[in-house]
């Protein structure tokens, strides 16, 4: 016990985190911990500053090596990160090499495999890239199940991360603005500048270094464990935003995808392919809200009735998103029967599938482990993204390419590789829509100046462009464009009391009615554009003079078309989306 007499001590503080990055005397400590805790990660980070470096000291490294050098580099950081926080938290430590040599070696595939492809990465590869990354996030940031880890603790560790990645984003910008201001000032005093090292500064101080400060305060399982004892203020923090902000923004979006539901059940179309984006988006706001609110179920402080809202959320409001998951199945799938596999569809559809079981676990489950819902995404999309020969990627080029070789020897393709000449040929004798979709696939497998995954089918040695085909094989696209340019005006007819010039646009799209459209003029009169036959005056090249039109709502007046723009899209129930037109309106001197 104290004396009375002894002067109080005051209570030890330990320094904050914000503190800690801040504080020059804890650098080195930092620095030691970080690279006895990620020393694989800290290797790839240190690889990609020198490669930033290099490049910006006029290192003319090519086109392919760059890419391969910035995918690899990044996926291998990402991947190691991920199997040190799983490791260690899975009390796997003694696994932790063998995952670590895993990712070098494929950090090294990886690379060999961009290094041989090309300059540029095609458009499934692309694709497949963008899910490799989304599911090493989705790693990092949730922990996979464990027996001995709790549910709160799980929670915990991902409030932990997004805190020690926003301090990573403030100091980045706080040092950005500083290595900006510090060489602006240089450059305006002295009148001395130079790019190259005020860049070369930015990459270390404004990139590295908060990558690395940002390691350095990614949770450890012992923090973790001693912060399940109370409840933290950030935790509470995300929890309310969650509530009061984010749940009414995705209700508000959820009712705005039913009634567009709705009308396609009333009115027996199918749903646009956008829906299928549109509703993946929205399910992971769900399950990032569901995570969010989860902080109360966790916290010992929580308000009864906040903590059952929190529990009646975390049940049903999963369940709203069956109806879209639907409408979002008959979108994709439909589009797979009647256009076939592409990469971007399996990734799609395995998510559609992928949904329906987070969706019934969540609203099964007593005591769902959300965890477990971001762990499987995060393996599936994963192992369907990274695996040579077996990925999505592979597997969608594999099905378009054969899509379009069976397409061709339907049409009468007997050899393989066809000339360029010899594919035009062929498909000059097709119907217009069978003559599209090869064009269209053998576009989507042709790359800048990578072109094996055509040269199986055709032989050319520059980009297959699907409107050079379309064009070549005198075929007319569905897609259209009329115009004409301004011609001379010829002498103004008697009789007229004044004459205006008038330019008028209009983007709603429209059809016609006995080959014409009624166009509000600036003046508020009405003037019937014969639409039909405009566009087939373009199409047919024929010189286009100055059409005089009659007046709705003055048939004494006249408006002479001097020039108009008009297009659209034959394969829509409204062919035409944008019409413009210019000419003079004249006004009869007799009163109507």
């Amino acid at each position: 016990m104290t004396p009375q007499n002894s002067p109080q001590q005051p209570p030890s503080r330990q320094p904050g985190k914000i503190a800690r990055m801040l504080s020059i005397e804890r650098i080195k400590a930092e620095v030691k911990a970080v690279s006895e805790r990620f020393p694989v990660t800290l290797v790839f980070i240190g690889l990609a500053t020198l490669y930033a470096l290099t490049c910006v000291w006029d290192a003319n490294w090519p086109d392919h090596v760059n890419i391969a050098a910035c995918v690899s580099l990044s996926l291998a950081c990402l991947l190691s990160l991920a199997a040190y926080l799983w490791c260690e938290y899975l009390h796997a430590e003694r696994r932790s090499l063998l995952w670590q040599l895993l990712t070098i070696a494929f950090a090294l595939v990886n690379f060999i495999y961009l290094y041989n492809r090309a300059e540029y990465l095609s458009l499934a590869d692309g694709i497949g890239y963008s899910a490799a990354y989304t599911a090493l996030v989705v790693a990092i940031f949730f922990l996979p199940i464990a027996r001995r880890s709790s549910i709160k603790l799980q929670w915990l560790y991902s409030v932990n991360v997004l805190e020690a990645v926003a301090l990573a984003l403030l100091l980045q910008i706080v040092l950005g603005i500083f290595v900006s201001i510090v060489f602006g000032t240089i450059s305006l005093l002295f009148g001395v500048s130079s790019f190259k090292l005020s860049m070369s500064f930015g990459i270390v101080l404004a990139g590295a270094l908060p990558v690395m400060a940002g390691l350095c305060y990614l949770p450890r399982a012992t923090d973790i464990e001693a912060q399940t004892e109370r409840d933290t203020v950030q935790a509470s923090a995300i929890s309310a935003f969650t509530k009061n902000v984010l749940m009414p923004l995705a209700l508000v979006y959820t009712v705005i995808l039913y009634v567009y539901g709705l009308k396609i059940l009333f009115t027996l179309t199918l749903p646009n392919g956008y829906i299928c984006w549109m509703v993946t988006g929205i399910v992971s706001a769900v399950l990032l809200i569901v995570y969010g609110l989860q902080g109360y179920i966790c916290s010992a402080g929580t308000k009864a009735a906040t903590k059952r809202l929190a529990a009646i959320a975390l049940r049903w409001f999963p369940a709203i998103l069956l109806p879209l998951l639907v409408l979002m199945s008959v979108a994709i799938f439909y589009r797979i029967n009647q256009y076939g596999i592409t990469t971007s569809r399996l990734y799609v559809a395995t998510f559609n599938i992928w949904a329906y079981f987070a969706v019934a676990y969540l609203i099964i489950a007593k005591l769902p482990k959300l965890n477990l819902v971001a762990t499987s995404f995060a393996v599936i999309f994963l192992l369907t993204s990274v695996i040579p020969h077996f990925n999505y990627c592979t597997w969608g080029i594999s099905a378009v390419q054969h899509k379009v070789t069976e397409a061709l020897k339907t049409a009468g393709a007997e050899k393989f590789p066809l000339s360029y000449e010899e594919l035009l040929d062929i498909v000059g004798t097709l119907s217009e829509d069978e003559a599209e979709n090869i064009a269209y696939d053998l576009d989507y497998l042709d790359d800048w100046d990578n072109h094996s995954a055509v040269e199986s089918i055709v032989k050319s040695r520059t980009r297959i462009y699907r409107w050079e085909i379309m064009n070549a094989c005198k075929t007319p696209s569905a897609k259209f464009e009329a115009r004409n340019e301004v011609r001379a005006l010829s002498p103004v007819p008697q009789g007229f009391a004044s004459v205006e010039y008038m330019t008028k646009y209009d983007y709603s799209d429209f059809a016609t009615h006995g080959g014409k459209y009624p166009l509000k003029m600036p003046n508020g009169q009405t003037v019937d554009i014969p639409v039909d036959s405009l566009c087939r005056i373009s199409t047919e090249s024929i010189r286009f003079v100055p059409a005089r039109l009659d007046i709705v709502d003055r048939p004494g007046d006249i408006f002479m078309l001097t020039d108009y723009n008009i297009n659209g899209d034959r394969r829509r129930e409204k062919p035409y989306s944008y019409i413009s037109v210019s000419g003079y309106y004249f006004t009869n001197n007799t009163e109507q």
